[in-house]
């Protein structure tokens, strides 16, 4: 289970080419895959990989996968998905006093963006930078 993803600016920034398809009506009617959170989770923090070090799933259930996520700050977090959405926790041996406040963690966000603009300022610089750079390239 605990697959690590090494993140980093790649040389070709381009978008990734697999991404995942938009479910269809006959899609929503089917139950979860067992797997359906980890993949969703994985794949989220794979499109986020610009404003984070790394991340590893560490567990997953049918209905919420976990995953250890190193910010660029140098702490870890704990990002879990579930139909709730996204929350956030305390890393392994991380004291509380090193994570946002206590109110952050007791919330749950829509997006990873939302939650990692909220555990990180450095991820959310690298993410403005990206979106600016991406728009600096499409002027004439």
């Amino acid at each position: 289970m605990a697959d690590g993803h090494r993140c980093g600016n790649p040389s070709d920034d381009s978008e990734q080419s697999s991404r995942t398809p938009v479910p269809s009506v006959d899609d929503l009617s089917r139950p979860s895959t067992p797997d359906f959170p980890t993949a969703e989770l994985t794949n989220a923090l794979e499109e986020q990989c610009f404003g984070i070090v790394n991340f590893t799933i560490v567990s997953s259930t049918v209905h919420e996968a976990f995953a250890r996520v190193a910010l660029l700050e140098g702490n870890t977090v704990i990002i879990s998905l579930s139909p709730r959405g996204y929350t956030a926790g305390i890393g392994p041996g991380q004291e509380p006093r090193e994570m946002p406040t206590e109110s952050i963690l007791e919330l749950s966000y829509e997006s990873i963006e939302d939650i990692l603009t909220v555990l990180s300022s450095r991820y959310a610089d690298a993410r403005r930078d990206r979106l600016f750079a991406k728009l600096q390239a499409l002027s004439p």
